[in-house]
């Protein structure tokens, strides 16, 4: 490497033109990953993608919770948006 300095995640998470994960893919993701957050009760969660942007609904124990839920999903690879509509249950 000539006069190059080696940076080898300075082009990470760079694809094809056009690649993108299929919302399906994305649904899994997110499940996966609400699923096996340790901060998070997901039984009353539910999961839509549409068009990559994740809407969830339902409700959870807390405010911090819902946080975590927008935080976990919002860094899954292809997610576009996070529109959380969770409920705080009283």
């Amino acid at each position: 490497m000539d006069n190059q300095t080696f940076e080898p995640q300075k082009h990470y998470g760079k694809g094809p033109q056009g690649w993108m994960h299929s919302d399906q893919r994305i649904y899994n993701d997110v499940c996966a990953a609400l699923a096996f957050n340790h901060e998070i009760d997901a039984t009353e969660i539910n999961v839509n993608v549409d068009d990559a942007s994740v809407f969830l609904s339902g409700s959870v124990f807390d405010k911090e919770m819902k946080d975590a839920a927008t935080e976990c999903v919002e860094n899954i690879f292809g997610v576009k948006e996070v529109k959380n509509e969770l409920r705080i249950l009283r």
